[in-house]
């Protein structure tokens, strides 16, 4: 290696370290401290607490897993001003949560140059102005993964004397960040996400939680969704499809929904397409081919709006994604379509089994052969597997009646 690749690497080294917990957090700890902020105290209850945060700031699903958590939170501090730090395209979602007192968004900064060190220094400027003034004594961050953005340095930055999170075997449980925090929960491998939150507030002493989910939304979004569908579309509970996701890997192939489309209104059922707007061009494909029947709303909608629009829905099936976990989340049966194993390891992060739809009627699809790699294989979901799975789920639901809960 010549001498120049030899600095270069150092260089690259050196940069790297700069936007490291072991090398921020020290620095931070000692500019709070020089603001009357921070510090490592000790967690002593929820009786103790009257100023709170809670930081979730990964994707839509992983915030709705978390609504549960929310409402037992504030039942065991009823008191406390509960402020929600998450991303700033779901604060319209949460804007209606009766179980936190405000919702701050801090957007992160998504580039290729210098990205992970612009998102640090836009956290601090963000806790300097947002955080601060609201004197926090504890944060807490119940997700356990932190492939966005590192969220333990927000909770650092919020200055804070008390930062409690939680992990498990499938968080990096000897990374650096973990030290950000105060205290640290260990929740086991295997369970559901919204499970271990549960389990998280358990160990600070919340006493039984119960982690069913759920969403509020306002009038104003029960209006905002009976204008986009027609009268004459339908006779209600209308079957919802999303066949969208926010990764490539987990988009079932668009013929295949087009084919399960086909099959659905044979049966007569009226059918609605919901996502964001870049799904236009396949929602828009799909409805061309199946013509009467089918109404696509991706991108017409707000995601309160969107909530309640699929609280009227008899079934949704789709991809592993934000709509699928609002569905689950308002009580409507699921079908999940999903390119893990079936005997994929449950340390493995992002599976139906610690990330899937949490509801009372559900059907996982996923490829069944026994020995696949650990790696998201879409394409071995067959039209048969997926229409097996609805019929199933139909036949169960048969007297399900739709409705879900607004604020």
């Amino acid at each position: 290696m010549s001498g120049g690749a030899v600095l270069r690497a150092c260089w690259r080294q050196g940069v790297q370290a700069l936007a490291s917990p072991g090398f921020v957090g020290p620095v931070a700890r000692v500019a709070l401290r020089l603001r009357g902020l921070g510090g490592s105290g000790t967690w002593e209850g929820f009786g103790a607490i009257e100023r709170l945060a809670v930081i979730r700031h990964d994707g839509l699903g992983d915030l709705v897993v978390t609504t549960g958590f929310l409402r037992e939170l504030r039942r065991a501090a009823p008191r406390a001003h509960i402020t929600l730090v998450t991303r700033p395209e779901w604060v319209e979602a949460m804007a209606a949560c009766p179980h936190v007192d405000g919702v701050v968004g801090f957007p992160v900064v998504f580039s290729s140059r210098w990205m992970l060190h612009r998102n640090i220094w836009a956290a601090w400027r963000f806790a300097r102005r947002e955080l601060w003034p609201r004197r926090f004594q504890a944060v807490l961050v119940p997700q356990a993964a932190f492939s966005l953005f590192e969220a333990r340095f927000l909770a650092l930055f919020s200055g804070a004397p008390v930062r409690v999170g939680r992990r498990d075997a499938a968080s990096d449980p000897a990374g650096a960040g973990w030290g950000l925090l105060t205290r640290v929960e260990e929740t086991p491998v295997g369970e559901h996400e919204a499970e271990s939150c549960a389990r998280f507030l358990r160990a600070l002493g919340a006493g039984a939680a119960d982690p069913r989910l759920e969403l509020h939304w306002s009038a104003t979004a029960d209006r905002e969704a009976s204008t986009m569908v027609p009268a004459t579309f339908g006779n209600g509970g209308w079957v919802a499809l999303g066949v969208g996701a926010s990764q490539r890997e987990k988009l079932w192939p668009l013929e295949r929904f087009v084919e399960i489309a086909r099959r659905m209104r044979a049966r007569g059922w009226s059918l609605v397409l919901v996502g964001g707007g870049d799904l236009s061009d396949p929602a828009g494909r799909l409805a061309r081919e199946i013509g009467e029947g089918v109404l696509d709303l991706t991108g017409r909608l707000s995601l309160p709006a969107t909530a309640s629009l699929l609280s009227r829905c008899r079934l949704y099936v789709g991809n592993d994604t934000g709509p699928m976990h609002v569905a689950a989340a308002v009580g409507v049966p699921v079908v999940e379509i999903v390119g893990w194993p079936a005997d994929v390891s449950p340390a493995v992060g992002g599976t139906p089994m610690r990330i899937g739809p949490f509801c009372a009627h559900r059907r996982i699809v996923q490829p069944a052969e026994p020995g696949l790699p650990p790696m998201v294989q879409i394409g071995r979901v067959t039209v048969d597997d997926v229409w097996h799975a609805v019929e199933s789920l139909h036949a169960e639901t048969s007297r399900f009646v739709p409705g879900g809960k607004h604020g």
